[in-house]
């Protein structure tokens, strides 16, 4: 405090005013104080108050590393209240696993400190469960006491962000997975659909070759003996004529597929004259078994005429080889009036010759 003497006007000391002014100065500076003080007061609070409503975990820590005081937060991601936080390390609220890990970033900041550390932990709550959490610590030296060492560890919840990186990666692993399987079968399919290739052209010519004598032969008796035949046999020729016709389609329709050219040819298609295609193809089988076969009128739709063909031959077919033994078999396909009673389906029924 500089106090100066007061003098009179005359320039002899003022003893009065001298002391007057000295027992005056402490009061005038209480004012100031009690400012301050509820300054502090007022920080203190605010502090306080910002720790115990913090989002996240704080942890007070002395230099040890042993907590002297935690927040709501924190409580709460490891399902607890305060006293079973309290006096506890760091390394004791963390997975096994973790334990070193938290131990060498302590040890580093105590050799070095540095204003902040990170470090994704397991806290093991009190229910036993495992919670991911981000841990970071600050160390602060000095404040009221001068020279002395204080950790604040904050720790963030990152559990739901945690599990949802290890859904994705799980995720890429499967798709990774994945993409290797598809571009090994992609690499099988072309080796398979080559082989494929390979074998449909050798087959189509190997089949081809003998299929055009037989037809050529056919083709000659009609020439030259046709005219002579009883009806049933013309409708024998005929028959057989048609099927090496329906065996020269289905030689170059497994090529053209085995090549990839394979297209729908959709027309108008009348059900009955297809049946009846159908049933041509069967001769042999309609002799051997002598069946009643009714073919009414029916609707025209619209199809591949040749992959339906292959439908009826397929369904007649079928009735006739598996009807019972001694049994006449009788097959009456539907006759829809319209392509809305599409598809056709066929009876069939067996009755004693």
């Amino acid at each position: 405090m500089d106090i100066q003497g007061a003098h009179r006007q005359d320039g002899a000391p003022d003893v009065q005013s001298t002391i007057m002014s000295i027992a005056a100065a402490p009061v005038r500076s209480m004012p100031g104080r009690r400012a301050v003080d509820r300054r502090h007061r007022l920080d203190v609070s605010r502090l306080r108050t910002s720790f115990i409503a913090a989002p996240t975990g704080i942890a007070l820590l002395d230099g040890d590393g042993v907590a002297i005081d935690v927040n709501p937060a924190l409580c709460a991601l490891f399902g607890c209240l305060p006293a079973a936080l309290l006096d506890t390390t760091l390394a004791d609220l963390v997975h096994p696993d973790d334990v070193a890990s938290v131990r060498a970033l302590m040890a580093a900041s105590e050799e070095r400190p540095r204003p902040v550390s990170q470090l994704e932990v397991r806290c093991v709550r009190a229910d036993g469960q495992l919670r991911w959490a981000e841990l970071s610590t600050s160390h602060v030296i000095g404040g009221e006491d001068r020279g002395k060492t204080w950790i604040v560890a904050h720790l963030q919840d990152v559990h739901a962000r945690h599990q949802a990186d290890e859904r994705e990666r799980r995720s890429e692993a499967r798709n990774a997975t994945l993409a290797q399987e598809l571009h090994r079968r992609n690499i099988e399919l072309r080796e398979n659909n080559l082989r494929l290739r390979r074998f449909a052209s050798l087959a189509s010519h190997d089949l081809s070759a003998p299929l055009a004598s037989v037809s050529g032969v056919l083709a000659l008796i009609d020439r030259r003996v046709g005219g002579l035949l009883e009806s049933e046999d013309r409708e024998l020729l005929a028959a057989s004529l048609g099927r090496v016709e329906q065996m020269r389609g289905l030689i170059g329709d497994m090529l053209a597929y085995a090549r990839g050219w394979t297209t729908l040819r959709i027309g108008d298609v009348d059900l009955a004259e297809v049946a009846r295609a159908a049933l041509g193809g069967l001769a042999d089988d309609v002799r051997a078994r002598d069946p009643q076969i009714h073919i009414g009128a029916m609707a025209t739709v619209r199809v591949d005429r040749e992959q339906l063909l292959r439908v009826l031959h397929n369904l007649l077919h079928n009735a006739l080889k598996f009807a019972a033994a001694g049994a006449r078999p009788v097959s009456a396909p539907a006759s829809p009036s319209s392509s809305s009673a599409w598809p056709p389906s066929s009876a069939t029924t067996g009755r004693s010759a």
